[in-house]
């Protein structure tokens, strides 16, 4: 009985410890308060399964303990070194990269992040945690069991680990959303990264032959050149384009105030994680449960007799399984794709400059995605913890709020930059986010992907949305632009942008819906429905 009890103590532990990698991603309070619950019934789990096997063979049973060991300490080396060298966990991306890599690659990839000092390293920190957890292990059963609160104390943990689960379930069911409690396990990280890398496959195989057979009517495209800025992370209460108090963005304000840049006002985005959010920007389906049974619109836009190109500091071509990063779908969307990232965004959107003919520009910027502080050269830092208010905010909270000013500032000249080399140009730029951020708004959390668990979902969920017209798009077009100007008040939501650009684009196809265009007569934008199943008509 007492070697049952301390198998069930390293269990525990060993996935406590595994469990535990994502808090050095995840910084909000609830995976703290999940992880040990979760950890009780994982361990639960494993030990029916353990106890049924080993009723019916001794060997069995110890082949299963020594195998779920094993595998334990694999997830732990796995996720803590995906933790402190990519700052990330097991998800799709790590495991699609896992899948796709093939052996001179695996070699490349150890020689260079995982030299013999730092292998044997590994070794000995594995042995000497298996002592430990081993040691532990023995002492809460010799000392902690005895006692009458254990086994009430395990119950009750093992039940707030099912309701967990539960809880979890629903949230995959009604909002589609796995960002979040998914993450919480090394088992349920794994089992959902993989199931996310099967859907892909299956949704991107469709999408090749959809964006093949695509019906486009070859017709005059106009002579404007269309560029797409798509951010990251940008918060819109931390501009003053929207009433914010400290000047983060003076390119864009100046911009808005020489009638050049039309700010509006009610705009969506439909998830709160940015693979989501591409999914419907660039499907001209509604939602992303139609998603991989739509043509994606640059397929539409090439098809048309548009030259089409993307700069990428985020998704490159890759063994990713994920839509954009996919060779195969990238071909049929772009004519040319330079996705060479690069530290700061300026210097990858300085590549992008005008074409001799009109052409389709898209740059998907890292923006002021975590950490904060990576997104800006220092020499531009400008904020500081001291221009927040102490009474409301911590040193370290202080700190957080003026990387992401800085990073805001930043952004902002880069914007600035590409609207410079286009300012002769008969072009018009489109910049919004892909959605909002959180930054100690409504609770002690920075970042975004849990909207769902926030008081208030609009910080995530609303985003900062901008046109920009040249002088000559202006004078040349002016009826289009007083359309954008008009649109600049309706409630409009991310998941009808593809049809606004085969709009502006003038794009002759059975796939463009004119009621789902906010530039058009014809635009009705219905319910919007964020996170799935959350229907707004405005948020505040």
């Amino acid at each position: 009985m007492k070697d049952s009890k301390i198998l069930i103590y390293r269990f525990f532990i060993l996935n406590l410890i595994s469990d535990c990698a994502v808090i050095g991603v995840n910084h909000s309070l609830a995976p703290k308060l999940c992880i040990p619950f979760l950890a009780a019934f994982t361990t639960w789990l494993i030990w029916l399964v353990y106890a049924g096997l080993n009723s019916l063979s001794k060997a069995a049973g110890r082949a299963y303990q020594w195998i779920l060991l094993t595998i334990l300490n694999i997830l732990i080396i796995g996720e803590y070194f995906l933790l402190f060298k990519f700052h990330t966990f097991l998800s799709q991306q790590s495991i699609d990269l896992l899948f796709g890599t093939n052996s001179s690659e695996a070699a490349e990839f150890i020689s260079s992040y995982l030299p013999w000092w730092l292998a044997i390293l590994i070794i000995v920190a594995i042995v000497a945690m298996n002592a430990g957890v081993y040691r532990l292990a023995v002492y809460l059963a010799d000392k902690f069991e005895p006692r009458k609160i254990a086994k009430p104390l395990r119950r009750l943990m093992t039940i707030g680990g099912a309701a967990i689960v539960g809880y979890m379930l629903i949230i995959f069911v009604r909002y589609h959303h796995g960002a979040e409690i998914p993450t919480f396990t090394s088992f349920t990280r794994l089992g959902y990264g993989y199931f996310q890398r099967l859907q892909n496959i299956h949704r991107t195989d469709r999408l090749v032959n959809l964006c093949l057979e695509a019906e486009v009517t070859p017709a005059q495209k106009p002579d404007y050149d269309i560029i797409v800025v798509l951010g990251e992370s940008y918060a819109r209460h931390h501009t003053p384009l929207y009433g914010y108090d400290k000047m983060t963005t003076p390119g864009q304000m100046k911009l808005m105030s020489d009638s050049a840049l039309v700010v509006f006002n009610d705009v969506v985005t439909i998830e709160d994680w940015t693979q989501k959010v591409m999914m419907s920007l660039f499907s001209t389906g509604r939602s992303n449960s139609s998603f991989g049974n739509h043509p994606l619109f640059p397929a539409l836009l090439r098809k048309a007799g548009w030259r089409t190109e993307v700069f990428e500091n985020e998704f490159p071509v890759s063994h990713d399984t994920f839509f954009f990063s996919r060779k195969d779908l990238s071909d049929i969307m772009f004519d040319y794709r330079d996705d060479n990232r690069t530290r700061y965004d300026a210097e990858l959107a300085d590549r992008m400059v005008p074409r001799d003919s009109a052409t389709f520009h898209l740059l998907h910027l890292i923006g002021q995605h975590f950490q904060y502080i990576d997104r800006f050269p220092s020499e531009r830092a400008h904020f500081t913890a001291a221009d927040y208010d102490s009474a409301r905010f911590n040193s370290q909270q202080r700190a957080i709020l003026a990387n992401y000013d800085n990073a805001t500032l930043y952004n902002d000249s880069v914007f600035c930059s590409v609207v410079d080399r286009w300012a002769d140009r008969d072009a018009v730029i489109i910049y919004f986010s892909d959605h909002g951020e959180e930054i100690y708004d409504c609770r002690d959390y920075f970042g975004h992907g849990n909207a769902i668990s926030a008081s208030d979902i609009s910080y995530q969920i609303r985003i900062p949305f901008m046109i920009y017209g040249s002088a000559k798009f202006r004078a040349n077009h002016p009826q289009i632009w007083q359309a954008i100007t008009e649109a600049s008040t309706r409630p409009i939501t991310t998941d009808d942008f593809s049809h606004f650009i085969l709009d502006l684009a003038q794009v002759n196809t059975p796939h463009f819906d004119p009621t789902r265009s906010f530039i058009n007569p014809a635009y009705n934008p219905g319910p919007r429905t964020v996170l799935n199943s959350i229907t707004i008509h405005q948020v505040n």
